[in-house]
């Protein structure tokens, strides 16, 4: 147990020191903050570089989306930066992305088309240039959205749009049709967000109770691609939804250490089939940056 402890830690210190020498800026703030080196203030600050002035963000912090032209894919990402270092819900940069989401909106659906027409007709990658939004599930990103309305109120928190977004949020949550992998992230975003009423609590804990089993990995060979994986869900040992990914918790933590990389970093479990792309590869530079940084912060926080 002691030398797997040691492996573990020095897996961490590893891809800390990849992060801090070559990760994106954005990065190596949020992994300092994580490790108790850094603040808030200054992931903010750096991701306020990808912030565009309609409150949205773009820029490429979704790396597989290049176009500088706001999202609600690229927005999302950056309110779930800034609720994993815990800002201040008051503060201007939460007030505007919020803003920008209530203008997003489709009032046809209720629900939030993650990329534009604009941003599909730059470079990214290919599930997102021929991106039609029925295609990803009822609650992705709408039972996403609907956390954040809840966390930091605005763009229509209280009123209509977010009542009939809860409304169709619960309504997926009873079909027996299982969620596929991006919804249950969605909803496993929705069930860590404090001051959740109760009823949308059990609803969306009895769903992720049913369909997590069936799709976290049992064996580090079902870690490996595209997979959900259990630190995705639960990213602390004290989060709401540790309890329901902790069979898999351990089988995680082994297969990160088997596969990191000698310079310390992970490598991305997908790619744009465009090898010679340069798009693709400095897609791919910042994609190593993030998930590396993800990966380290979570494997510290469970300290294996």
């Amino acid at each position: 147990m002691v030398g797997k402890s040691v492996s573990m830690a020095a897996a961490v210190d590893r891809a800390v020191a990849y992060v801090f020498r070559h990760g994106r800026p954005v990065d190596a703030a949020e992994l300092a903050f994580h490790l108790g080196q850094g603040t808030a203030d200054v992931v903010m600050h750096l991701l306020g570089a990808y912030r565009n002035p309609d409150g949205g963000f773009g820029h490429g912090l979704e790396p597989d989306v290049r176009s500088p032209a706001s999202s609600v894919l690229a927005t999302t990402v950056a309110l779930q930066r800034m609720v994993r270092v815990r800002v201040d819900p008051k503060h201007p940069m939460v007030r505007t992305a919020m803003g920008f989401l209530a203008g997003q909106m489709d009032p046809e659906t209720t629900n939030w088309p993650l990329v534009t027409a604009e941003v599909r007709e730059s470079a990214c990658a290919p599930w997102w240039r021929g991106y039609s939004a029925s295609e990803w599930g009822e609650l992705n990103p709408r039972a996403e959205v609907l956390s954040y309305f809840v966390r930091f109120g605005g763009g229509g928190g209280g009123g209509g749009v977010f009542d009939e977004a809860r409304r169709l949020v619960l309504s997926r949550l009873a079909k027996e049709t299982a969620l596929d992998m991006h919804e249950l992230q969605c909803v496993a975003r929705l069930l860590r967000t404090p001051g959740i009423d109760g009823t949308v609590e059990r609803t969306c804990r009895e769903a992720l109770e049913r369909d997590l089993p069936k799709v976290l990995p049992r064996s580090a060979e079902q870690c490996a691609g595209y997979v959900l994986k259990p630190l995705t869900v639960a990213r602390r040992p004290n989060s709401v939804l540790a309890g329901l990914v902790e069979s898999s918790v351990e089988v995680q933590h082994g297969y990160e250490v088997a596969t990191q990389r000698r310079d310390g970093a992970w490598d991305v479990p997908w790619n744009w089939n465009e090898p010679d792309s340069q798009d693709w590869r400095a897609a791919e530079r910042e994609w190593r940056s993030h998930l590396t940084m993800l990966t380290a912060s979570s494997l510290h926080a469970y300290g294996r």
